[in-house]
């Protein structure tokens, strides 16, 4: 009688390893292999997939960077390109992208890496809000606002996201740092229930802002200011609708509705402008409540505070960075620009003054 070969069983300490590598990679084979293979069964497992991420993501950006090189190259040497408009070249080139909850094909625009000169002066160049605006361009290609197509928009169903990552896409900028590469499969029958329901809400807002119904093409090439600010309306919304599962996804929708201040500040619009602000304040407040803390957050919380009139509770964030001690991720990139800020606040609330003379004062 012979008996059935089973499989060693591995001892309770790797079983646990096994089982933090396949959260931490969310049950990627090749991850998993490729982390044994490098770290074997050392038991100190989370800095070695910290490390292992991050050199994954390295090579991710290093091909990238490759990949956005070749494709200017390709642009460059083209001549039908190179010729096609005597304003200059386009600064987006063209990728073909499927929307993941409703399987439509489209194409969309993805701005080329060093084809603008971007500034950010956005309210204040003091204390910018971090919003890009385009102050020339290099390699001979046209001026243009970046804003205009910066938003990906479903034609079909309306998703949108300011991230390429939102989509499935054989670009390599998209990469593995998206939300769709980054959602676990077994989450995504969620996610998608979640996009579906609000549908409607969506067709409802592109009917309050707009007067006709958008072609495929519109989106593209022939977007308008308007229409831009709709998109970045419709991907603040998906975004929010998506924290649920991704809280960075908070910032992403405080972002797309600070960039849609922007563009209805230029169209003149300032009581819409006003309310996208009061709008991305809350969503970078949840940004702040939920995600990691985070120095960008903090700042835009100050500044939008400030802009909307309420000088106590813009000092009171911006407050976080000028008493930051280190601990705070990226505070010293803001800290100039926070105590700009706070000169002009002590200056509004009458608080130079004072201290001046309490420095002026005899001590006792």
């Amino acid at each position: 009688m012979t008996q059935k070969s089973s499989a060693p069983k591995l001892p309770p300490e790797k079983l646990e390893i096994l089982r933090q590598l396949n959260e931490a990679f969310q049950g990627d084979r090749s991850l998993i292999a490729a982390y044994l293979k490098e770290f074997g069964w050392s038991k100190v497992v989370a800095p070695n997939i910290r490390l292992l991420k991050r050199k994954r993501a390295e090579a991710v950006a290093t091909l990238d960077t490759l990949m956005t090189s070749a494709i200017d190259s390709l642009h460059e040497s083209a001549p039908a390109v190179k010729d096609a408009s005597p304003a200059g070249k386009d600064p987006y080139f063209r990728v073909a992208v499927t929307c993941p909850y409703c399987e439509a094909q489209f194409p969309a625009d993805v701005l080329r890496s060093k084809s603008l000169v971007l500034m950010y002066n956005y309210k204040d160049s003091r204390f910018p809000l971090l919003v890009p605006e385009a102050s020339s361009s290099m390699k001979g290609y046209r001026v243009e606002d970046p804003l205009l197509r910066d938003a990906i928009v479903c034609p079909r169903c309306l998703y949108a996201s300011t991230q390429l990552g939102s989509f499935r896409s054989d670009s390599a900028l998209s990469g593995s740092r998206g939300f769709i590469a980054r959602l676990p499969q077994r989450k995504f029958p969620a996610v998608k229930r979640a996009v579906d329901a609000h549908r409607k809400d969506r067709e409802s807002l592109l009917a309050r802002e707009l007067d006709f119904l958008p072609t495929p093409e519109d989106w593209l090439q022939k977007r308008t200011p308007a229409l831009a600010a709709v998109a970045e309306a419709l991907a603040s919304d998906c975004h929010g609708l998506l924290a649920e599962f991704d809280s960075s996804c908070y910032y992403q929708a405080g972002e797309a509705l600070l960039k849609r201040a922007k563009i209805l500040n230029d169209l003149g619009r300032t009581d819409q402008e006003r309310r996208a602000l009061s709008a991305s304040f809350n969503w970078f407040e949840k940004a702040y409540e939920y995600g990691k803390e985070n120095a960008a957050s903090i700042y835009l919380l100050g500044v939008i505070a400030f802009h909307l009139g309420d000088d106590r509770t813009a000092r009171t964030w911006i407050g976080r960075i000028l008493t930051d001690r280190g601990k705070i991720p990226g505070a010293l990139r803001f800290r100039r620009y926070c105590e700009d800020l706070n000169e002009v606040i002590k200056t509004d609330l009458g608080l130079i003054d004072s201290d001046a003379e309490t420095e002026s004062s005899p001590e006792t």
